[in-house]
C-alpha cells in the first residue's frame, strides 16, 4: 500500500512540475512577443516620423527611438490592464515629455563635455 500513495505522489508531483513548466514557459513567450509587437509599433512609427519630415521638407529634430519605445511600451501596459482614458493618456504623455526632456538634458551634457 506504502508503494502505492508513494507512486501517486510521484505522480502528482510530476504533473505538477510539468503543468508550471508549461505555464511559466507559456508567460515569458508572451512577453517576448508583446515586447516585440511594441518594438516593431515604435520602429513603425519613428520610420513614418522620418517619412513625414522628408515629405514636408522641413528640418525637423526627431526624438530618439528610445522614447517611442517607452510610450508604445507603456501604452500596452494600460491597454492589457483595459486601463484606457483620458486620465491615463494624459499621463502617459506626460511621462513621455519628461523622459523627453531627460534625453535633451542627457545629449546637452554629452556636447558639452
Amino acid at each position: 500500500m506504502e508503494s502505492f500513495f508513494a507512486g501517486l505522489l510521484g505522480a502528482v508531483i510530476g504533473a505538477t512540475a510539468s503543468i508550471a513548466t508549461v505555464w511559466i514557459q507559456g508567460r515569458f513567450q508572451e512577453r517576448r512577443d508583446r515586447m516585440r509587437l511594441v518594438m516593431e509599433l515604435a520602429l513603425e512609427e519613428y520610420k513614418s516620423k522620418i517619412e513625414l519630415i522628408k515629405f514636408t521638407g522641413q528640418s525637423a529634430a526627431l526624438p530618439p527611438v528610445a522614447l517611442f519605445l517607452h510610450y508604445h511600451h507603456e501604452l500596452a501596459k494600460l491597454l492589457e490592464k483595459d486601463a484606457v482614458s483620458p486620465a491615463t493618456l494624459e499621463a502617459l504623455a506626460k511621462s513621455t515629455h519628461e523622459l523627453d526632456a531627460a534625453l535633451d538634458r542627457l545629449q546637452a551634457s554629452r556636447a558639452s563635455a
